[in-house]
C-alpha cells in the first residue's frame, strides 16, 4: 500500500488521463479492501484517509491532462460529493 502513495509522487507528471483514471478506481477498491475489516478505522484510519487524497489526486490529474475525461469528470464529482458517505463504514 505504501508502493501505491510512493508511486503517485513519483508518476504526477506522465502517463495518460485513462492511466490515471484507472489508478485512482484502483485506490478507491483498495479503500474498500480496507473498509471490510472489522475495526478498520481504529487500524487503518490515517491510511484510508490517505488513500482517498490520492484517488481525488489521480482524477484530478486525468482532468488536468484529458479535461473532457468524462470517467475522471464523474468519479470526482462523485466522490467531492459523496466522499464523507463513501468513507463511513
Amino acid at each position: 500500500m505504501n508502493r501505491v502513495l510512493l508511486d503517485s509522487k513519483r508518476w504526477r507528471d506522465s502517463g495518460s488521463a485513462d492511466a490515471w483514471t484507472e489508478y485512482g478506481i484502483l485506490i478507491l477498491n483498495m479503500i474498500g479492501l480496507y473498509k471490510c475489516c472489522a475495526d478498520a478505522w481504529t487500524k487503518y484510519a490515517i491510511q484510508i484517509l490517505k488513500f482517498y487524497e490520492c484517488a481525488i489526486a489521480a482524477f484530478a490529474q486525468a482532468l488536468k491532462i484529458d479535461s473532457n475525461h468524462s470517467l475522471a469528470r464523474w468519479y470526482q464529482a462523485t466522490f467531492r460529493e459523496t466522499g464523507v458517505q463513501y468513507l463511513r463504514i
